[in-house]
């Protein structure tokens, strides 16, 4: 158990900020970056500084990756 594997985040628009846990993973879109494996939750936020979740699956060893639109997201 543990270990850590890899998120891919493509969502339109780009630019949107990626933090996990209070830590600034950067901007949309986003490749391998790495996470502990297990269910994560990531937070987007856009230019206006709204704020919405997103939870992933995260595998050891493998790149989980996400794609949709901020339109799409909760």
């Amino acid at each position: 158990k543990g270990g850590t594997g890899e998120l891919t985040l493509v969502i339109m628009p780009s630019g949107l900020k990626v933090v996990f846990q209070g830590n600034d993973l950067g901007k949309t879109p986003l490749f391998k970056a790495r996470l502990p494996a297990g269910k994560q939750t990531v937070k987007l936020v856009d230019a206006a500084g709204k704020e919405k979740s997103v939870t992933v699956i995260i595998k050891a060893d493998e790149v989980t990756s996400l794609r949709s639109s901020w339109d799409q997201l909760k």
